[in-house]
């Protein structure tokens, strides 16, 4: 078990948004280095970190309720967003070799594109392949979640990172105080 603290998840989550709002996808693919070393899960993490932040950063708000919600779903679709959107650095390179030789409306190009997708779904049974992708908690589940628990319960967050399934360590937030971005 690992452990992730406020500021690296907000340098997650600053990451993936920026690729997003800014990147240039190649084929509407992303280098998979992009990422910097994390991974799908770590990033589910970081999104979920992130979102119980959120909670107690609003939770004073008068309309904390609605900001809230609008969080959760800008990260609800994110990991099935995410996850087909970045794949190898050396298949991508293959692609680009192969565009060189092939029109990319052709046949043969179209099929080796969708075969350096990743694929975490299984369309013949309607599940996903991967058990822990399966098992991941969405982020409208994890938002009720945070909400039980509420902003003034004094061990907020450990029974954030035990829902998590980070250890809860000496570097992560205590009590139930938001992490600000200035420290």
């Amino acid at each position: 078990m690992a452990t992730m603290t406020i500021p690296e998840a907000n340098q997650i989550v600053d990451l993936l948004h920026g690729l997003f709002s800014e990147g240039r996808p190649v084929y509407g693919k992303y280098p998979v280095s992009l990422l910097q070393g994390w991974d799908l899960f770590q990033i589910d993490s970081a999104q979920k970190l992130h979102i119980a932040n959120s909670f107690l950063l609003l939770a004073e708000l008068n309309d904390s309720e609605e900001r809230f919600t609008a969080i959760l779903e800008h990260f609800d679709p994110a990991m099935l967003i995410i996850a087909p959107a970045f794949v190898e650095d050396q298949k991508l390179d293959e692609l680009r070799q192969l565009a060189k030789t092939l029109p990319e409306d052709s046949h043969e190009f179209r099929r080796c594109k969708r075969s350096i997708e990743p694929c975490f779904y299984d369309n013949l049974t309607l599940t996903f392949k991967d058990k822990q992708v399966a098992d991941s908690e969405t982020p409208s589940s994890f938002g009720d979640f945070c909400r039980s628990v509420g902003a003034s319960d004094p061990i907020y967050w450990q029974k954030i990172y035990t829902r998590i399934g980070l250890e809860y360590t000496s570097i992560s937030p205590r009590g139930n105080a938001p992490v600000f971005e200035d420290g």
